[in-house]
C-alpha cells in the first residue's frame, strides 16, 4: 500500500512539473510577441505612407525621402526606405524586428522599412 502511495505522489509531482514547464513562457510565446510587434510596425508604416502621401513618395528624391523618414523615426522605431534597391541606411541588425511595405510605381519601386528593437 505504501508503494502505491509513493507511486501516485511521484506521478502527481512529475505531472505538475511537466505542466508548469509547458505552461511557462516558451518559444512560441516569444514568436507570437515578435509577430505582434512586426504587425504594429507595419501599421506604423501605413501611417507614415498616409502622412507623406503616395504621390509625394513617387516623385520625391531619395535624399528627401530619407530625411523625412529619419525625422519620423524615434527610439522605439527606425524608419528607412529603399528606392530601386538603393537604401537610405543599412538595416540595424538581426536582433531587430522588421516590417516592409512596398510601393511599385511605373518609374520606380519604393520599399518603406521599419525596425524595432528585438525582444529579450
Amino acid at each position: 500500500m505504501r508503494f502505491l502511495d509513493l507511486a501516485v505522489a511521484a506521478v502527481i509531482g512529475l505531472g505538475t512539473v511537466a505542466l508548469l514547464s509547458a505552461w511557462g513562457p516558451s518559444y512560441s510565446d516569444h514568436a507570437a510577441l515578435q509577430l505582434r510587434q512586426a504587425t504594429l510596425d507595419r501599421d506604423r508604416l501605413l501611417g507614415v505612407a498616409n502622412r507623406l502621401g503616395v504621390v509625394w513618395m513617387q516623385d520625391a528624391s531619395l535624399r528627401d525621402l530619407c530625411s523625412s523618414l529619419a525625422a519620423l523615426s524615434n527610439s522605439s522605431l527606425t524608419i528607412s526606405a529603399a528606392v530601386n534597391g538603393v537604401r537610405c541606411r543599412a538595416s540595424p541588425g538581426v536582433s531587430s524586428i522588421s516590417a516592409n511595405l512596398t510601393f511599385v510605381f511605373t518609374s520606380r519601386v519604393v520599399v518603406l522599412q521599419a525596425w524595432s528593437p528585438g525582444l529579450a
